[in-house]
């Protein structure tokens, strides 16, 4: 098992010691689980952080940019309605036009930003958007309007997705609210101030050589684009050539994060108020026969009320991240919270400056929420994927904001705009139950995420020292199915060339364990790491690159195809050429004599025996520098198991590593040297397997007979 180690202080985590304690069972000689000493970083002084942030300034620009890019769409929307001959969901779905632009973009931006570093992507970003806008003017059809929308949604792309990785890998964790405070400050100011200008230009000059302030972006994009900066890191070297641990896997993480439920809550609101909440708030004051200019001060009243959200999301968040992150969903709820109860209280009021007033207060609510919320999934999320997450969660984000914009148009037509406000009222406050309640579930992620990180450090020191990585190394490995637990953090390590012996009760989780390694399933919790890889969100394929091979019990053949055929099969996963493949199928036939008669004969006509040598021959193949055998002896005759167990011992010796689950201890103990024990998906047992000899507690369940 790893030692004991300390995370570094960089990483300024502090959790309560319940997370990290070390695992006691009866017996057990090896430790399961890494006990922490987490240090608590006091928040450094805000000049100092923000000055040694690298570009924050310039990021902040060009989020600003970008935003009153996207604001134009909205301000000028029933000038473009009157334009195109449309309607308002005609408009909105234009919008949906750039959101799903924005969002297949995003998926190709993370690996991109990897292989050509972020700032020429945010330099491309912001110069298109710039050039683009503009051209928003010129569409005489909706089809055409469409095409530049694809368009200006890829421009924002990196907007959502690298501008966040950039800051969080640029920042300390101990700082990190008040940095993204800064960068959305920038944006929230261009949203309010841009809406004005907008509006103001478009009563003097008219809305369409109005666009042109968006060409205010192209010296940005020059500065952006002379930016010299490293590569985003906080990986390992093997993760950011592109190993196991792919930019991709980002999505599956998120997905299974414990927090989860607070993200999806709290990027479905901060995406409504994003874009469905401008949609309504014009519906209402046109409603209310307010014109555009006016329009336009609301907004400003709105924005300078809710800047009041930014010191309070910074300092708060900081202080609070520092001495129990669990806090951090309370300030989120009561965010979110409150911006309900002030959209469905500025329903109420008809006077246009008091409305704009209660607008802004709902959200400086949202922007505490919003800024919480970027800070957590920085941390939820290891680096090597973080530039995925981001573009999921932006993604997701204007996904349910446009929908929620869609329902609100059409409800707004309806039953008017103030019904609308109403509603929100009531989701709001729903919404912040639900996050308060799934509050413990971030101090998990985050621990999980901090030892995601050491694991990477300690394997990035063993490569520079030339030490050999484990072929295996699992840390507080957790799983189930809907709400029912299978396994509750599993931690364990397998050195390369070992024969480890994974024993334990029925149901006890065993086979769920060989299936999260081998990537047909990935964790709820926890990290698994092979041959130094980070493989936790890793496909079944990227798993077998690395040379993992599961033989799964109940006879892994094709019944309906001959043995040849099976072998065939076999090859075709490793071999190019057929030369190749028919000198591997002969390879297989010297190692199993038993099978050269059976050549042509079909799988399902085999004995048990036979078809068990047939099932590891086949996964032989791939020449497995690490294999998984569940049960391979069940059922099985004495003499067949010694000519299995023989070719297990063969391969051993070779120096591949073997992880085998069996139902007979003594047969399994036969083999190994280490044994693992698993009771109700808990690691009761780690140590040399003459040792768990002499824990009769644990192995009167199991079955003790000889082979």
């Amino acid at each position: 098992m790893v030692e004991t180690s300390r995370i570094g202080d960089s990483l300024g985590l502090s959790v309560p010691d319940s997370l990290l304690r070390t695992h006691e069972s009866s017996g057990a000689t090896r430790p399961t689980e890494r006990a922490r000493e987490v240090p608590r970083a006091d928040p450094p002084r805000l000049r100092p952080l923000l000055s040694a942030t690298p570009h924050l300034a310039l990021l902040a620009s060009i989020a600003a940019a970008g935003v009153v890019v996207d604001g134009s769409l909205v301000v000028f929307a029933s000038h473009l309605r009157r334009s195109l001959g449309t309607t308002e969901v005609g408009i909105v779905g234009l919008l949906v036009t750039v959101v799903a632009a924005r969002l297949v973009a995003g998926v190709v931006i993370g690996p991109l930003s990897r292989r050509v570093g972020p700032w020429p992507i945010i330099a491309s970003g912001a110069a298109a958007g710039a050039v683009l806008t503009p051209l928003l003017a010129l569409p005489r059809s909706v089809s055409m309007a469409a095409v530049i929308a694809v368009l200006v949604g890829v421009a924002g792309a990196p907007m959502h997705t690298v501008h966040l990785a950039v800051l969080a890998e640029g920042s300390p964790p101990e700082g990190r609210a008040r940095v993204y405070a800064t960068h959305a400050g920038g944006a929230l100011v261009a949203r309010g101030v841009g809406a004005a200008v907008l509006a103001g230009l478009a009563d003097v000059v008219g809305w369409r050589p109005a666009l042109l302030v968006a060409l205010l972006g192209l010296p940005l994009a020059v500065l952006a684009a002379r930016v010299r900066q490293p590569e985003l890191s906080a990986a390992a070297p093997s993760d950011e050539a592109g190993g196991a641990a792919r930019a991709s896997s980002g999505m599956p993480r998120l997905a299974r994060t414990g927090s989860r439920n607070l993200l999806t809550v709290g990027l479905a609101l901060a995406g409504f108020a994003a874009l469905g909440l401008p949609f309504t708030v014009r519906s209402l004051l046109e409603q209310r026969h307010v014109a555009i200019g006016s329009q336009g001060t609301v907004d400003v009243v709105a924005v300078i009320i809710a800047l009041v959200g930014v010191p309070i999301a910074g300092r708060l968040g900081d202080l609070w991240a520092a001495a129990d992150r669990s806090r951090l969903a309370l300030l989120i709820g009561g965010g979110v919270a409150t911006f309900g109860l002030a959209a469905g209280l500025g329903a109420l009021v008809r006077q246009r400056l008091l409305f704009g007033a209660i607008i802004g207060v709902g959200l400086a609510g949202l922007v505490v929420a919003v800024i919480v919320l970027l800070v957590i999934i920085s941390e939820v999320v290891a680096g090597p994927t973080r530039v995925a997450a981001f573009g999921l969660a932006g993604g997701l984000a204007a996904l349910w904001g446009l929908t929620a914009a869609l329902v609100a148009s059409g409800a707004g037509a309806a039953w008017g705009a103030g019904s609308v406000l109403g509603f929100v009222a009531l989701a709001g406050v729903a919404a912040a139950v639900v996050i308060v309640i799934d509050r413990d579930e971030v101090v998990e992620d985050i621990v999980t995420v901090a030892i995601e990180a050491e694991d990477r450090a300690q394997t990035a020191s063993d490569r520079r020292a030339g030490r050999a990585s484990p072929a295996l190394a699992v840390s507080r490995l957790s799983f189930g199915y809907g709400t029912q637990p299978v396994l509750t953090e599993v931690s364990l390590r397998v050195d390369e060339g070992e024969v480890v012996a994974l024993l334990g009760t029925n149901g006890a989780g065993k086979s769920t364990l060989l299936r999260l390694v081998a990537g047909l399933d990935h964790p709820s919790r926890g990290t698994i790491r092979i041959f130094g890889e980070d493989t936790t969100f890793s496909e079944a394929e990227q798993v077998l690159d690395l040379g993992v091979a599961l033989l799964s019990g109940g006879r892994m053949t094709f019944p309906g195809l001959s043995v040849a055929e099976n072998l065939r099969v076999g090859t075709q996963t490793r071999y190019r050429d057929a030369a190749s493949r028919r000198r591997a199928e002969e390879e297989a036939f010297d190692a199993f004599p038993q099978l050269e008669a059976r050549r042509g004969q079909r799988a399902g006509a085999l004995s048990g025996g036979e078809q068990q040598m047939l099932a590891l021959a086949r996964v032989l193949l791939l020449r497995p520098r690490l294999l998984l055998l569940d049960e391979l002896t069940l059922g099985l005759a004495p003499i067949v198991v010694e000519d299995l167990l023989a070719t297990v011992r063969r391969l051993n010796a070779g120096g591949t590593t073997v992880m085998l689950v069996e139902q007979s201890a003594n047969l399994a103990l036969s083999l190994a040297s280490h044994a693992l024990f698993m009771e109700r998906g808990e690691l009761r047992f780690d140590g040399p397997a003459a040792d768990l000899l002499t824990h009769d507690e644990l192995l009167r369940p199991v079955f003790l007979g000889g082979t």
